[in-house]
């Protein structure tokens, strides 16, 4: 599996949650009923996930009987990964204005303990991007106080081509994508036969 987003997403809520002290939940989930004490919330959203330099791909020697496909190929490499923090608030209070929250989740994001709580689910801090106010937001005919927050993380990944992706993917043969014996090999030297 690439980045593994069953245990990522949750660690994500669970982070920005207790950073911010908001009810928090992913923007394409169902919203509940907005807290009455706090009347704000904190909405994320996965941007972007791109590949950073060119992965490490590898061959594994399943160990079996030749001409069985006798290789598993695997690579491992880091994903740059977008996370955008929208808050949004009803109260307009100075302790609940939507951009001092947004303001102080990226400042306690840098803390050490957010930093182990990322390290535990293989990601890591980049940057830290602006915290922007959204000025006249109407949200259910009031006006919302509305703060945009994006945060850039370094995702560590490992995938494999063959008999774990495929049954990951529920497939019937996890053979399918096994790699037969590399016989030789061509380099500026000549050929090389293992």
């Amino acid at each position: 599996m690439a980045i593994p987003w069953d245990t990522v997403r949750p660690e994500l809520l669970s982070l920005v949650n207790n950073l911010s002290g908001l009810q928090t939940i992913w923007i394409d989930k169902r919203r509940p009923f907005t807290d009455p004490t706090g009347q704000a919330w904190a909405l994320l959203r996965i941007r972007t996930a791109v590949g950073i330099g060119i992965d490490d791909r590898r061959y594994t020697d399943l160990e079996k009987g030749i001409p069985a496909a006798t290789l598993e190929e695997t690579l491992n490499g880091h994903r740059r990964v977008s996370l955008e923090i929208r808050v949004e608030s009803f109260r307009h209070d100075d302790d609940r204005f939507a951009f001092n929250a947004a303001s102080d989740i990226g400042t306690r994001i840098g803390f050490n303990s957010s930093l182990a709580r990322l390290r535990g689910v293989n990601m890591s801090l980049i940057r830290v991007g602006q915290a922007i106010d959204l000025p006249n937001i109407l949200k259910d005919d009031r006006i919302t106080s509305v703060a945009l927050l994006e945060v850039f993380l370094n995702a560590g990944i490992t995938a494999a081509d063959g008999a774990a992706a495929a049954a990951d993917a529920g497939e019937e043969d996890p053979t399918a994508n096994h790699v037969f014996t590399i016989e030789s090999v061509e380099t500026p030297e000549g050929t090389f036969t293992p």
